[in-house]
């Protein structure tokens, strides 16, 4: 979680209920302001225990499957 960087959108992983939830970066002010180091790459954050996370996929729709009015 060293690199996690709390104002982008992206996954996180709460090893608390062992579920991945999408950040929201409109998350990021509460975070820098709670979120508290609990050594070995563990984040206690709004009751959740942050232990990962992942850039959200980037991907592209084929022109044939783009959104069009109906």
């Amino acid at each position: 979680m060293n690199r996690f960087d709390p104002s982008k959108p992206c996954f996180v992983h709460d090893r608390a209920n062992g579920v991945t939830i999408a950040w929201s970066p409109d998350w990021a002010p509460a975070y820098g302001r709670f979120a508290r180091d609990q050594g070995g790459g563990l984040i206690d954050f709004d009751g959740l225990v942050l232990d990962g996370w992942s850039e959200q996929p980037k991907t592209a729709l084929p022109p044939d499957c783009a959104p069009h009015d109906v």
